[in-house]
């Protein structure tokens, strides 16, 4: 049972998980899928389609990033994520407890050198962030259940390899990538004391004993 709202309690522990599962899920995900893309491939003709293998973060963040959109290509892929909002949760709210939704969104960004694997990329992202949290059942015990999130992927943009000119126009080969985000939102359920008091102990595998390698956020 979480002590107070706990908000920055459960986003960090969301983020302890991805960063520990995100990178073999995505592997993961690259095998499954290959067989796929080499039909795909073979059917349209069209070698861009063939197998991927999807890069892991560079680094997670904890919080809102909205300095993400503008960061330089060797800093993708990225993913972020913040519990932004807490409400009482009428239908499982009792005596004893306060039981809460807790609203949280992981948000991410993928690169690609073209506009066809950077769309495969992102959606394939945003499904490897749902297995991972959703297979953990609770959240290493932090809530009370993985509902089923929201999904958005946002429209890919192109960015130019040498730079812009100071018109806007693309300098040197005319050469692009492409960057891609998605986003996944739960209202986990939550149950808290009142007060901010304590009625049972928390986990000792908790966040309190849980420590990021130094440098990742």
């Amino acid at each position: 049972m979480l002590r107070g709202i706990a908000l920055e309690r459960i986003q960090a522990e969301v983020m302890l998980l991805l960063q520990a599962k995100l990178p073999d899920e995505l592997v993961r995900i690259s095998q499954a899928y290959s067989g796929y893309d080499q039909r795909i491939a073979a059917q349209l003709s069209d070698a861009e389609l063939g197998p991927m293998n999807l890069e892991p973060p560079v680094s997670y963040f904890p919080g809102h990033k909205a300095s993400a959109i503008g960061l330089p290509k060797e800093q993708y892929p990225i993913v972020y994520g913040m519990a932004y909002r807490s409400v009482r949760d009428a239908l499982r709210d009792a005596d004893q407890y306060d039981a809460r939704l807790s609203y949280m969104y992981v948000e991410g960004i993928v690169k690609a050198e073209t506009q066809g694997v950077v769309n495969r990329a992102v959606q394939r992202y945003a499904e490897a962030v749902h297995n991972v949290v959703s297979d953990s059942g609770n959240v290493n015990g932090i809530v009370h259940e993985v509902p089923v999130p929201e999904i958005t992927i946002y429209d890919e943009q192109d960015r130019p390899s040498g730079g812009a000119t100071s018109d806007g126009f693309v300098d040197g080969s005319g050469d692009v990538w492409w960057w891609q985000g998605f986003r996944l939102e739960w209202a986990f359920p939550t149950m808290h004391t009142f007060g901010g008091r304590q009625t049972k102990p928390l986990p000792a595998d908790g966040l309190e004993d849980a420590a990021l390698p130094a440098g990742t956020f």
